[in-house]
């Protein structure tokens, strides 16, 4: 991939280079921020990760609709609970026709609990594309998931004992039950 520049046979500027690091640095960090929104349900800042036009589902587009997606989903019993999202390789193709699309591929693991208490683990891989309105990145639809595969753990975290961490490293930790959003959704439980 080289790095845009006017078409010629001149090398980029360093204008045109420095621009193009920005804009993969600010998509970089799309899935990671998409994670920490999960992990503590702050459905509001997953939302904010969408473009204005980006789907939610058929006639419902922007931030505000997937908020509300993604708040319902996982009130559903069946829905996401919790999802811990460990971001691995992230590769960014910026659109040589259009310096405002870019496209992704994002490897990454998934610890998460449903509604009824289930857990289950996956290998999971994004399909994402990227758009760029008034200087900021975002997601330009909602993020093509497919699996690699999803099984059960060995050991349900919901019902491990307190750690009370540092005094023992196995067992059930503070967060995100310590966490706003998170303590918020529960309360309307």
């Amino acid at each position: 991939m080289t790095a845009p520049h006017d078409g010629g046979d001149r090398p980029p500027t360093l204008e045109q280079r420095v621009a193009r690091l920005e804009s993969i640095a600010q998509i970089s960090e799309l899935p990671h921020r998409y994670a920490q929104a999960w992990a503590a349900l702050d459905f509001e800042a997953c939302g904010e990760l969408y473009d204005e036009e980006a789907e939610a589902s058929p006639g419902h587009a922007g931030p505000e609709a997937f908020r509300d997606r993604f708040a319902e989903g996982s009130r559903a019993e069946d829905g996401v609970r919790l999802a811990l999202l460990h971001v691995g390789s992230h590769v960014v193709e910026l659109d040589d026709g259009d310096p405002d699309r870019a496209s992704g591929r994002v490897l990454c693991h998934g610890e998460v609990e449903r509604g009824d208490g289930a857990w289950f683990h996956q290998a999971i891989h994004y399909g994402d594309r990227y758009v760029r309105r008034d200087g900021d990145w975002r997601f330009a639809r909602h993020r093509h998931h497919e699996l690699f595969y999803g099984t059960e753990p060995g050991t349900r975290p919901n019902d491990l004992e307190p750690a009370n961490w540092p005094e023992r490293d196995v067992g059930r930790g503070t967060v995100p039950h310590r966490w706003p959003t998170w303590q918020a959704f529960h309360a309307e439980d």
